[in-house]
């Protein structure tokens, strides 16, 4: 039902209606402070109206009038950019001030632009528009080379085999902003290989099928969104290169922020609180800084690293690890055959009050790990298995319920040195590790 039909709104003026209709939209379903609609910004004399399913073939700022129930299949708004030689296409806003497009389980999309690299379009505004029951995708954009989408709310779209309520496919410099992707079938935001240079801020993404945002593009600035109740936050992977995430938070997915593949990122300043099987994974990555970042209350490790191969520095430092129901940090099968080119520093983080460990390595080689405080975790500080070469360093390590260093028989080439330590004593050190500064007294090799 269009919104001046709505009871509350009888006797309040059209533009009273846009007005309150886009603030509605955008402020009291998205829950995002400091976010409001522009429906009742001044539109241009020429604007163009939409009260129905439409092809856009050219250039203009069009206006929705009402809600629009789509009747058939397709996208109830198509953006064309073969209509016209040359192919392309510019200059196009799509305004749906706080109107809705309704695909009724029929239409595969409410907005859609499928194109080519010789048929792109640039400058694209989707602004203040609700879309919803959409088989395939609420938003679909392809080849636009600059762009705008904000104010914007998907959901209830997608089926089990779509890609993401949101879909852009080989998008550059677009921006996603204050928007609104909920309790969509399948992923929330999917983005491909191809993409360069957009960004996605201020968003909130909650209650999705899948994954709240796939991202396998490239130089994408993710900064201050919340993920939450999502199936899983975050996944950066393939051909990701240079991503940001940057203050965002993450907050009872079923998995906060997995990294697969990916070179040179940053994951900074974030809040993991209370997902489900970790806070942050990686997967063979390279030059990957994982700094600032609050993890809390996780159902299982903080933070994972798994089978690292690519050359370059992985960076994990001044984060803070606390409550996490499995161990702070844990190191898999990373750098098995100690290339000296990939080295992975652990350094000054808070690791504390952990279910299962500070930190673990298990066949994990060629690692720095310095000037951390670990304590009051329930097992051991750090504990080291068939791992090689690694350095344990000015660590502070105390209280924790098993060792504050264990190293087996099957570790050789270690190095701990100055670590200031308490609790249960331990018997030796192997002739394979060197210890110093009395660290003999902390540290035990054994056999599990």
């Amino acid at each position: 039902m269009s919104t001046e039909h709505s009871p509350r709104t009888r006797g309040l003026s059209r533009r009273d209606l846009l007005r309150r209709g886009a603030v509605a939209t955008a402020v009291a379903s998205l829950g995002v402070a400091g976010i409001a609609g522009n429906a009742s910004a001044t539109k241009p004399k020429d604007a163009i109206p939409i009260d129905g399913p439409t092809t856009i073939t050219e250039p203009g700022y069009y206006v929705l009038t009402k809600d629009i129930v789509a009747t058939d299949e397709g996208s109830i708004i198509d953006i064309d950019p073969f209509e016209n030689e040359p192919f392309g296409l510019g200059d196009v806003t799509i305004d749906g001030c706080g109107y809705t497009l309704d695909g009724d389980r029929k239409a595969e999309y409410g907005i859609s632009l499928i194109a080519y690299p010789d048929a792109s379009l640039t400058n694209l505004t989707i602004k203040d528009v609700c879309v919803t029951r959409c088989t395939w995708a609420g938003i679909q954009i392809e080849e636009v080379r600059s762009g705008l989408i904000e104010n914007v709310t998907v959901t209830r779209c997608g089926s089990e085999f779509s890609l993401g309520a949101i879909t852009y496919l080989q998008n550059s410099n677009v921006t996603l902003r204050d928007s609104l992707i909920k309790n969509n079938r399948n992923s929330g935001i999917y983005t491909t290989e191809g993409g360069r240079n957009n960004v996605f801020v201020r968003n909130r993404v909650t209650r999705n099928g899948s994954i709240g945002f796939i991202d396998e593009g490239s130089d994408f600035l993710f900064k201050d969104n919340k993920f939450d109740h999502n199936k899983y936050g975050l996944s950066l992977g393939v051909t990701n290169v240079r991503p940001m995430v940057v203050d965002n938070l993450f907050y009872k997915n079923g998995a906060g922020i997995e990294a697969d593949f990916i070179i040179d990122a940053v994951i900074r300043g974030n809040r993991l609180v209370k997902n489900g099987e970790y806070g942050i994974t990686l997967f063979d990555t390279a030059g990957v800084t994982i700094e600032k970042n609050e993890i809390h209350r996780t159902n299982g490790p903080g933070i994972i690293l798994s089978s690292i191969f690519a050359f370059g520095e992985n960076n994990i430092s001044k984060n803070t690890i606390t409550h996490n129901s499995g161990p702070g940090i844990v190191s898999r099968q990373v750098n098995i055959d100690s290339d000296p080119r990939t080295n992975t520093v652990i350094e000054k983080n808070t690791i504390e009050y952990n279910g299962d460990g500070g930190v673990q390595l298990t066949e994990s080689n060629i690692f720095e790990i310095i000037k951390n405080t670990i304590r009051n975790n329930d097992g051991d500080g750090i504990e080291l298995r068939d791992s090689d070469d690694n350095v344990i360093r000015k660590n502070v390590i105390k209280g924790n319920a098993g060792l504050p260093i264990r190293i087996d028989d099957e570790s050789t080439g270690n190095v701990v040195e100055k670590n200031k330590t308490s609790g249960s004593g331990a018997d030796h050190d192997s002739k394979d590790n060197d210890q110093n500064d009395g660290d003999e007294e902390i540290c035990r090799v054994d056999s599990h």
